[in-house]
């Protein structure tokens, strides 16, 4: 269960007594149940079913420690993360149309699938939205400035196609950022997939910062297989800079993600597609372990009485 405290240190000043509370309960039942044999009348005694009182009393001694632990855990002030829609939210979608999106390792190319699975997530966005489409290669291009249009995100998403040129990340973001800005919506997102490392422009962990500080999440996804892949032109095989990527996500508050095949991409823009519209919120729960205490303290009444109504002759 995740679960945090705004108050911890009462909850752990009630888990460093509960061990004084469990002897203080011991030395206190075992007293009685000496006392009950010195100062009782033998007679007395033998209308009495010591071992059934001892049984209740101790029902009710534990009901006593359980509600006290409940107690502390309560004024602990427990908070339990839910996901809630936001009121609205924009997304930047960036797509890497470098040189390396052209090899042909997820058929019938890199740019087509990263097209294909782009659709999935433009056609999934839900609830009041905005979104922009950022390309890049060493160049970066605004395909689609921010709307709410899913029609419009789709025809421009359709003119995308891979070209010759170099990496640029940390730019990619920056623009982003830039055309988020226009937005007023209370929650923006970035999603970015790109296939290689950065090697144009701006350092990624700059602008990673940049992102940060606008509390900016940036979900990044990594393209590729383990072998990497060989385009025309460069000979050797083009990997993903997972480090890079990783550190991305970290800083903004982000998600890293590998795609290494068709199916695995369009199960995570599936799944962003569900994420990016909703935040995480700290619920206070301390309510529902206050009435758990005050309903086991009636049980705990309730048995009391019964038990003293059991020992009357």
């Amino acid at each position: 269960m995740e679960m945090n405290f705004a108050f911890p240190q009462i909850f752990v000043t009630g888990l460093l007594i509960f061990p004084l509370v469990l002897i203080l309960f011991v030395i206190h039942h075992f007293s009685n149940k000496r006392s009950l044999f010195i100062f009782s009348e033998a007679k007395l005694i033998d209308n009495i079913n010591v071992s059934r009182i001892g049984f209740r009393k101790f029902i009710v001694y534990s009901l006593d420690i359980f509600v006290i632990f409940i107690l502390f855990l309560a004024l602990g002030r427990p908070q339990y993360p839910i996901t809630l829609p936001v009121s609205g939210y924009s997304v930047g979608i960036i797509v890497d149309i470098s040189g390396s999106m052209m090899a042909t390792d997820f058929f019938p190319s890199r740019i087509a699938v990263a097209k294909d699975v782009a659709k999935i997530f433009i056609n999934k966005l839900s609830g009041n939205f905005e979104a922009c489409l950022v390309t890049f290669n060493n160049n970066v291009f605004v395909n689609q400035p921010l709307t709410s249009s899913k029609e419009d995100l789709l025809l421009s998403l359709t003119k995308v196609d891979a070209d010759y040129g170099g990496t640029a990340i940390g730019d990619a973001i920056m623009t982003t950022l830039a055309v988020l800005e226009g937005s007023q919506m209370p929650h923006k997102v970035i999603v970015l997939l790109t296939d290689g490392e950065n090697n144009y422009g701006i350092d990624p962990i700059q602008a990673a910062q940049r992102a940060r500080d606008k509390k900016i999440p940036i979900y990044c996804i990594g393209m590729g297989t383990p072998s990497g892949a060989y385009i025309p032109g460069i000979p050797y095989p083009v990997r993903i800079d997972e480090t890079t990527l990783k550190e991305i996500a970290r800083i903004t508050g982000g998600e890293y993600f590998w795609g290494n095949s068709p199916s695995s991409l369009k199960k995570i823009y599936s799944n962003l597609a569900e994420k990016v519209g909703k935040v995480k919120k700290n619920q206070d729960i301390s309510s529902i372990f206050a009435g758990i205490a005050l309903l086991f303290l009636i049980i705990k009444i309730m048995l009391n009485a019964l038990f003293i109504r059991s020992v009357e002759i």
